[in-house]
């Protein structure tokens, strides 16, 4: 092979290898820090729930943990936002070594998504410091929450109706003749002898 060629191949190779090195790199996980105070899990309880109307409010759990992986006892402060409006603002101290669980209940008015951002600051802080959880809110169909403003016309029409109508047609009609209004001579429907 000649060496342009084989200098060609390789400078394709090292450019393909830079397109495909972030996508060849190992993913950061959440909650594994170096050392010091990060946030382990940020999760929602259920993740996705259903509303009867769209401005039905539902309630949902946030359930936050926090290990302090270092040598020391550390002071931070936790907050949870939604939407710029703060759910949660609190201090804690976490001794070392050990982790701390934080639950809460995060009210939900409207569909689609919703999204509460934990984001810890203070003493020994490492990666992640700020994570997402999300939460979705879909309208529940009419069939899973009927009414009896729902139900008795329905019994009405499928029901009382056809049953009102099969007995008229019997009483109209005596031995295969038709009777007038009064019921008392023909109606003039001499066919049907």
């Amino acid at each position: 092979m000649r060496p342009v060629t084989r200098g060609m191949i390789l400078a394709a190779a090292l450019v393909i290898g830079a397109v495909l090195s972030p996508y060849l790199a190992p993913p950061a996980q959440a909650g594994a820090p170096s050392d010091g105070v990060s946030i382990s899990s940020f999760t929602v309880s259920p993740a996705g729930t259903g509303a009867r109307t769209e401005t039905e409010t539902v309630l949902v759990g946030l359930n936050l943990t926090l290990r302090n992986s270092g040598q020391n006892d550390a002071n931070i402060t936790v907050s949870i936002k939604e939407k710029g409006r703060t759910l949660l603002a609190r201090n804690v101290t976490i001794a070392s070594n050990s982790t701390y669980n934080l639950s809460l209940d995060w009210p939900l008015q409207g569909i689609g998504d919703h999204a509460a951002v934990a984001t810890i600051s203070g003493d020994n802080i490492s990666a992640p410091a700020t994570i997402q959880a999300t939460c979705n809110v879909r309208l529940l169909p009419l069939v899973e929450h009927p009414s009896p403003w729902y139900t008795i016309p329905c019994v009405l029409l499928f029901i009382i109706v056809p049953s009102v109508a099969i007995w008229l047609f019997i009483r109209r009609m005596r031995g295969g003749e038709w009777l007038d209004k009064t019921g008392n001579r023909s109606s003039g429907r001499d066919d049907k002898k």
